[in-house]
């Protein structure tokens, strides 16, 4: 059995004042447990730390399931898969692999019509093809290989009894879109370069590119085709097509932030809240990573009556995962200083008022989280400023623990 140990700290302090309310939030340093770090053995220091970060985290069946991985070309730990995907028992405190994915990482846990998914996010296998991994009936993980030219498989959906991934392939963005239940598929091509996320709002589907307009000229490579790059969400028209809402653009989908129009931004860990949409607005980074700015909400995406709300979080703050659980939406933030980082829980039910639900002090910040039991759980994870120039310090040994707060400690 895996021993639990309180984290301790030199330095404790406390931020009474919630993002919103002006609620007090619980300080549950003192309570946070450290359950292991499952990927130690897989990549265990150096550069490979990196290859630690837990991407996302998924409950299934009492159980959580973990995932790890680069699929990012560059340093540190390029191209670090296969991964296995591992699952964390409360019952017994073991970590167990349940499965092996045949890419570079597992970077998100989609729960579409009842059953587990993985999109293949960087496949270890030639370009004619892109993965999914699904949890079957049975409860057997399989691995399905037949999405066309899948290089990479950003995200899947579910809608109108069809499933979605989002693609980038050899000559661009593409959605694929399967109505036997993931059997075949048939891609629809869209004039930019990936999608990297898909957004649900009043049961409308919209996939969400990157942002051309200040794109590198590296990346420019694959828009010669003739990308539409000032166009970043395109509309499901329910048949089996996409089509280009040119009018949200970055100041509709980034409202009330100051951009940094050097970096290309994206749509990251977008789910679904009521019949809304909250998704984390994030600069590219790292090849397939991000690094956050802000959280939203979009109530509406109907042409002439868009709403869109920023989440208002701690100043310095950076939301690194959503969670949906009932009726309550939960944004993972935190908020580094000298001495490491304070990684917060912010909520609501409402989309309007917010309160901090619990804040602790951690050496690295908490890139996912998942809720158990009303036991919260963390995966801590770090990253590098530039991954041409990194630094040993970037990549804390903390990188890749599962902490886990039990209800007692935060429910108030």
């Amino acid at each position: 059995m895996v021993a639990c140990v309180s984290l301790t700290f030199v330095s404790l302090f406390r931020l009474a004042v919630s993002a919103g309310t002006g609620d007090a939030s619980v300080d549950v340093t003192a309570h946070v447990e450290m359950l292991g770090s499952p990927y130690h053995s897989k990549y265990p220091s150096g550069p490979r730390i990196y290859a630690r970060n837990i991407w996302d985290l998924c409950v299934c069946d009492g159980e959580l399931l973990i995932g790890a991985g680069n699929s990012s070309n560059k340093d540190p730990s390029p191209n670090a898969g296969p991964v296995p995907l591992i699952a964390y028992s409360p019952s017994d405190g073991q970590f167990r692999t349940v499965f092996t994915v045949d890419d570079e990482q597992i970077d998100i846990f989609r729960v579409l019509d009842g059953k587990v998914y993985v999109p293949g996010h960087d496949p270890k296998e030639s370009w004619e093809q892109g993965n999914f991994y699904r949890r079957e009936e049975s409860g057997v993980w399989r691995k399905h290989r037949n999405i066309p030219f899948g290089i990479h498989n950003y995200d899947m959906a579910s809608c109108g009894g069809a499933l979605f991934a989002g693609l980038g392939t050899q000559t661009g963005a593409a959605v694929s879109i399967s109505r036997d239940s993931g059997r075949t598929w048939t891609n629809a091509p869209i004039p930019n370069f990936r999608v990297h996320a898909f957004l649900t709002v009043k049961q409308h589907l919209y996939a969400a590119t990157v942002n051309f307009r200040e794109a590198p000229t590296s990346m420019r490579k694959l828009l010669e085709h003739g990308c539409e790059t000032a166009t970043d969400i395109y509309q499901y028209d329910g048949t089996a097509g996409f089509r280009a809402r040119k009018d949200l653009g970055t100041t509709r989908l980034f409202p009330n932030v100051t951009l940094n129009t050097n970096l290309v931004q994206r749509i990251a860990r977008s789910i679904s809240f009521k019949d809304s949409a909250a998704y984390v607005g994030a600069y590219c980074h790292n090849d397939h990573q991000f690094l956050p700015f802000a959280a939203f909400i979009a109530e509406s995406l109907a042409e002439g009556s868009v709403a869109i709300r920023r989440v208002p979080l701690a100043p310095g703050s950076r939301p690194w995962d959503l969670l949906c659980d009932g009726d309550t939406l939960y944004v993972l933030s935190d908020c580094p200083d000298s001495e490491g980082t304070t990684v917060r829980v912010t909520a609501t039910t409402d989309g309007a008022q917010w309160g901090d639900k619990l804040h602790f002090r951690s050496k690295s910040f908490a890139r996912s989280f998942a809720l158990l039991n009303d036991d919260f759980y963390f995966g801590l994870g770090c990253e590098v400023g530039d991954p041409d120039k990194w630094a040993a310090a970037e990549l804390p040994p903390e990188t890749g623990q599962i902490l886990r707060v039990r209800k007692a400690f935060w429910r108030h």
